[in-house]
């Protein structure tokens, strides 16, 4: 599960200050009740890699519609895919709702020649070719193919919907084309919310150091968040993440950097699987009801709305991306915390 966690480098001066603010201060404050976030017309897009799991599609889907909303949807299908047709089904069922490109062969959009794209060396000082991309065989050529087909796909996806805005101005002009194309690149496991401020997030038990951060860097980012978070509507007013984009967006970045928060593989039991949904809903039967209990938040994955309406987007490279989690390192900056 992706949670939403600003964590722009660019925070207007009211998050500035609070970092003058102890988190336990700041998490304390009285939380938020009114909103103003009237109902636009926008939409957001997504880009997908997808392998025989149409059953979690089929619930990311109408999730998303209803959140987000979802207005275009970019997925390609795995070529080693058991059964592609079932998937292309459920993409049936919502192609008068969402704007659907489904990919099914990979050379549709992975244009890269033989020696480019790998994220290892490919020639050897002598100019011959590395042992293990001649072979083609063993685990470092499955994990470069891998790694090197999914940075493909982000290049390809983010460059599709930015080419839709047929943008009129130089790159390094700093302007946008018309109003913001929202981009997510995600899994069909991972479904986007608001991510709340929560009575245990005082016990920092919860939170867990891993390789590559420091906590000290964990309760920076949390500090530029927790103005963000205060701001998010409550839920009973039901307001989309598109259009609370709309409002906050002005104060922010192009890139929205939130934390993933990995749930439980064990079924909750039934009086909390069940607690609030409506009749008539088999809550065992959906992911997002299901499981109702999170790990420790680790700090070390993230995930990333990219707005590929600005100008710098018309020149987005291969060099330009991270990985599957984060589609622009220099925008976004590193994954994780």
């Amino acid at each position: 599960v992706d949670v939403v966690e600003s964590n722009n480098n660019n925070n207007n001066n009211n998050n500035q200050s609070s970092s003058f603010e102890s988190i336990h201060d700041m998490l304390r404050r009285p939380p938020r009740t009114e909103h103003s976030y009237p109902k636009t017309n926008r939409t957001i897009a997504a880009c997908m890699l997808a392998m025989d799991d149409s059953i979690r599609l089929a619930e990311w889907i109408a999730y998303h519609y209803t959140t987000l909303p979802l207005g275009s949807l970019t997925i390609a299908i795995d070529p080693d895919s058991q059964n592609p047709e079932r998937v292309l089904k459920v993409l049936d069922l919502w192609k008068d709702k969402i704007e659907i490109v489904a990919y099914t062969n990979d050379s549709d959009w992975l244009k890269y020649k033989f020696d480019e794209g790998w994220g290892r060396r490919v020639y050897r000082d002598d100019g011959s070719l590395a042992a293990w991309l001649v072979s083609k065989k063993g685990p470092v050529y499955r994990s470069q193919s891998h790694k090197r087909r999914q940075n493909t796909f982000i290049l390809h996806c983010m460059r599709r919907y930015k080419a839709q805005l047929k943008q009129t101005f130089p790159y390094w002009s700093g302007k946008r084309q018309g109003k913001p194309q929202w981009v997510l690149m995600t899994d069909s496991d991972e479904f986007l919310t608001y991510n709340y401020i929560h009575a245990d997030e005082e016990d920092e038990t919860n939170y867990e150091v891993k390789r590559g951060t420091t906590k000290e860097m964990i309760d920076e980012s949390r500090r530029k968040a927790i103005p963000v978070r205060y701001k998010i509507p409550p839920k009973e007013a039901r307001v989309t993440i598109a259009d609370w984009l709309a409002v906050e967006e002005k104060n922010y970045s192009m890139c929205w950097k939130f934390p993933g928060l990995l749930m439980s593989s064990y079924d909750s039991k039934p009086e909390a699987r069940d607690a609030l949904v409506p009749d008539g809903i088999q809550a065992d039967q959906l992911m997002t009801l299901r499981f109702r209990k999170s790990g420790a938040r680790l700090g070390n994955f993230s995930k990333t709305l990219l707005d590929v309406s600005w100008g710098m987007m018309q020149r987005y490279t291969k060099d330009d991306v991270q990985n599957i989690h984060n589609p622009h390192k220099r925008i976004c900056g590193v994954n994780g915390h």
